[in-house]
Order: C-alpha cells, then sequence, then structure tokens
C-alpha cells in the first residue's frame, strides 16, 4: 500500500468517525431540546394556574 492510499484511509476513517458522532449527538440534543420545550410548556401552564388562583384569592 502507497503511502498516499495509507493517508486517504486514514482520512476516511476519521471522517466516518466524526459523522457517527455527530448522528449521536445530534439526536441527543434534539432528544433534549423536545423534552425542555414540554417541561416550559408545563411550567407555563402552572404559573397560569397560580396567577388565576391568586386573582380570585385577591
Amino acid at each position: 500500500m502507497e503511502n498516499s492510499e495509507h493517508v486517504c484511509e486514514d482520512l476516511l476513517d476519521t471522517v466516518e468517525s466524526y459523522h457517527k458522532v455527530a448522528r449521536k449527538r445530534f439526536a441527543d440534543l434534539f432528544a433534549s431540546t423536545s423534552l425542555l420545550g414540554r417541561q416550559l410548556e408545563n411550567l407555563e401552564e402552572a404559573i397560569k394556574v397560580l396567577r388565576q388562583l391568586g386573582e380570585d384569592a385577591g
């Protein structure tokens, strides 16, 4: 195997490894963002209820 072939194989391995990690990271971030969005929606609903309770009491 020539040196240039070895360098090409190493570069390809590096790019494939990066791609694999980047895809997993993207999936993790997407899931985390979706979960955070739902939690914020639930928090906003709780705040609305508490404000309504405060207005009813006052």
